[in-house]
This record gives structure tokens, C-alpha cells and sequence, in this order.
């Protein structure tokens, strides 16, 4: 099969691997364009673009898909399948539309549970006891595309952090999640609306930890933060309120 692959942090790289290792044929690997980023401000590249650079797959990282030329070179792969990881990108009709089977997202909650930009980390500061990975079918509102497949559950315990759970999800279920709804095919079924939840975008601001909080709630909350961007408190500082 022909796939077009979408993502940016490390969260894609084992999918990406495991899609070529399948034997698809991988034409193209989409990420966001180099950052600056360490001490130096150097411009770094993605994991998913070092990855794809080891294996040899052309990579491309258009701003958005605003310009004609770029619409253009994503139609002209006749690509199968997009399968998308944390690319961080939105994608316009257009784009959904140009691969045969179109554009399969794996979002990190049980949909319609925690939509949106952080579904690990939020689902655990909510006290949520077990969450899954969601493969959708992608259209143009925020993850509410038809539900292609789900992996196994998650027990969300006491001691799991966002750490652990993002590699759970990203080394072992979703490249399973992905190689079977390939060879299965299942039907999508329609997202219920019942039930959806947002995941706002974390802001540092908000990972000051209130001790005010019931310690089971503060421990989600740490948990939650963990490793990135990590939760904190302020001692003994005249300065803070």
C-alpha cells in the first residue's frame, strides 16, 4: 500500500517504522519545518524527520497547505493512505480528500473523551481511570471524525504518569492499532457527540501545583505534567502571592 505519513514528535517514529517494516511503501513522510531550539537556538529537526531521513523517505514540511504547489505535490503521490501522528498541522478538505482511503488520525484518548491538543496528560489530571488510543477517519472538525478502531484500555493507576502512558501508546499500541485496521478494514462507525470532552493546549501558568487540592487530586496533577512541561511549586518567595 502507498502511505503518506504525517507526524512530528517522536509519538510516530515507532509507526512510521513499523509501517515500513509491514512492507508498505512509504512515498512521502510529512513534519513541521526545524525549530530552534537548545542553548544555541540551532534549527533542529523533528524525530519523525531524523527518522525518516535514516530510512531514506523523502521528507517535506510546508508551513500549512495554503499554497497551490504544496496541494499539488500531495496529490501527485496517488498515495493509498495518510496516516497521521502528532503532526501539529491542520489539514484542509483538500488534503483529507486526495489519498484513496483518506487520512487516518491516531488520537491519543478514547474518543469522544479529551478532543484536542493534550488527551494523555489531560485525561490523567481528570481523574479518569482507564483511557485508549482512537484511529479516526479524519474530516475537517477537531477529532470528530468516524471511529475506525480502538486499541486494548489503559488502566490509569495511582503511580502512571504522562511519560509512561505516551510510550505505552507509542511503542506497542498504536503500530498494532494501525497494521490491523489496515489488513481488517473495519467500517468506520460515527463519533457520538455524547459524552466529548475538549483537551485545551497546556500552558505553563497552569502547572503551579495548588496543595489546596485533595492529595489524590495533587497527585493526578504531578502525574499528569510528567515528565513534560513538569508540575511546580514556589517556596518561601516574598515575591509570589
Amino acid at each position: 500500500m502507498k502511505i503518506i505519513f504525517m507526524g512530528t514528535p517522536d509519538f510516530g517514529v515507532p509507526t512510521l517504522k513499523a509501517l515500513a517494516e509491514a512492507g508498505h511503501e512509504i512515498v512521502a513522510v510529512y513534519t513541521q519545518a526545524p525549530k530552534p531550539a537548545g542553548h544555541g537556538m540551532h534549527e533542529q529537526l523533528s524525530a519523525v524527520h531524523k527518522a525518516a531521513i535514516e530510512m531514506g523517505i523523502p521528507v517535506f514540511t510546508p508551513k500549512n497547505f495554503k499554497k497551490e504547489e504544496d496541494i499539488q505535490q500531495f496529490q501527485n503521490f496517488h498515495a493509498d493512505l495518510a496516516i497521521v501522528a502528532a503532526y501539529g498541522i491542520l489539514l484542509p478538505q483538500i488534503i483529507l480528500d486526495a489519498p484513496k482511503m483518506g487520512c487516518w488520525n491516531i488520537h491519543g484518548s478514547n474518543l469522544p473523551r479529551w478532543r484536542g491538543a493534550a488527551p494523555i496528560q489531560r485525561s490523567i489530571q481528570a481523574g479518569d481511570t482507564a483511557t485508549c488510543l482512537t484511529l479516526q477517519q479524519m474530516n475537517a472538525g477537531l477529532d470528530t471524525g468516524d471511529i475506525i478502531s480502538k486499541s486494548q484500555e489503559v488502566e490509569i493507576t495511582n503511580t502512571l504518569t504522562a511519560g509512561q502512558l505516551h510510550d505505552i501508546f507509542s511503542l506497542t499500541q498504536a503500530p498494532q492499532l494501525v497494521l490491523d485496521a489496515i489488513a481488517q478494514k473495519p467500517t468506520p462507525i460515527p463519533q457520538p457527540e455524547e459524552g466529548a470532552t475538549y483537551a485545551h493546549k497546556i500552558t505553563k501558568e497552569e502547572t503551579l501545583i495548588d496543595f489546596n487540592m485533595p492529595t489524590q487530586q495533587a497527585l493526578r496533577f504531578i502525574h499528569a505534567f510528567s515528565p513534560f512541561p513538569g508540575a511546580y511549586c514556589i517556596i518561601n518567595n516574598p515575591f509570589h502571592p
